[in-house]
């Protein structure tokens, strides 16, 4: 029984060999040529699409086309504009924000959630594409930041005479030495 399956191995070449390995590994080219293919065909449909209706467009296509790109940057825009309005017109600022205050909670709630499915939907599409950094990369950011820390200057004991001195002058305020030693006096005390 093996001698038949060993020469029928053998005697049908590679493409039995790659057969019955690709059963239990994936090839990878394979995969991507796969993969490039699919996206290929996508990104050619959208093409198809949209050089079709391209051709036959209308102004009402284009009016339409701009209006359905309009909502996110109008809400920015809006919050902006508010933030501006507050301090040039103080007075029909609040007025607005009375009115707004007189607004149902039913209908301020189904707003925010408008508002909250724009901006969010875009927020989870990047998070769901966000890849985590490389481990040897926060390694070294934290190696740098230790080596950084290593350079700062030690804060000197302040003497003394220098600690009153510090804590009687309450024209400045005090120096990171100064309120170390306080912290080291008051630790002392308790």
């Amino acid at each position: 029984m093996w001698g038949k399956v060993i020469t029928s191995l053998l005697g049908g070449g590679l493409g039995a060999i790659d057969d019955i390995l690709g059963r239990f590994w994936k090839n990878k080219d394979l995969l991507e040529a796969n993969v490039h293919g699919e996206t290929d065909n996508v990104l050619n449909a959208y093409a198809a699409e949209f050089t079709a209706t391209r051709a036959n467009r209308t102004w009402w296509d284009s009016l339409v086309d701009g209006l359905n790109r309009l909502p996110r940057p109008a809400m920015a825009l809006g919050v902006v504009g508010l933030m501006a309005w507050a301090p040039v017109d103080p007075v029909g600022f609040s007025q607005a924000m009375r009115a707004y205050a007189l607004v149902p909670e039913w209908l301020a709630g189904t707003l925010f959630g408008v508002a909250a499915f724009y901006f969010t939907a875009r927020h989870f599409e990047k998070r769901l594409s966000f890849k985590a950094p490389e481990t040897t990369a926060v390694r070294n950011a934290l190696s740098d930041l230790t080596a950084m820390e290593a350079m700062r200057p030690a804060n000197a004991a302040l003497s003394d005479p220098e600690y009153r001195d510090a804590v009687a002058d309450t024209g400045t305020p005090l120096s990171n030495a100064a309120i170390a030693e306080w912290n080291r006096r008051r630790a002392t005390e308790m």
